[in-house]
């Protein structure tokens, strides 16, 4: 007759990477459920510290200069397209030369944002 002591350890050692699996899982579920956010908020403001010069982006329509906006519409053919996306870029590079100048906004005139529109916006 089998001692009924042995079979039991043996199940015990048979079922143990079992209860260690299911111990990690639970780990890994907790971690990913209480850890996420933080770690996320943390990722969030280490690759937030890369950026230079943090711009406030318009909020609204309503705070966008559109004054000295170059339109673009569907019936314009390729080369008045052309042609005014060059005058958008040669007013872009004066506004941005000017706020070198005064100090405002970007420090280069190559991150002067450009001032072509298409009419959906």
């Amino acid at each position: 007759m089998e001692d009924p002591q042995r079979s039991r350890r043996a199940r015990i050692a048979r079922q143990l990477p079992v209860v260690v699996r299911i111990a990690l899982l639970c780990v890994t579920l907790f971690m990913i459920v209480f850890l996420a956010k933080p770690c996320s908020q943390g990722v969030a403001n280490f690759v937030g510290n890369f950026d230079e010069s943090p711009q406030k982006l318009p909020a609204t329509e309503s705070e966008l200069d559109l004054s000295n906006a170059t339109v673009i519409t569907p019936d314009m053919s390729d080369e008045q397209v052309s042609d005014a996306i060059k005058e958008a870029r040669r007013k872009a590079a004066e506004v941005g030369a000017e706020r070198v100048k005064t100090g405002d906004g970007a420090s280069t005139a190559g991150s002067a944002e450009s001032s072509a529109v298409s009419p959906d916006q």
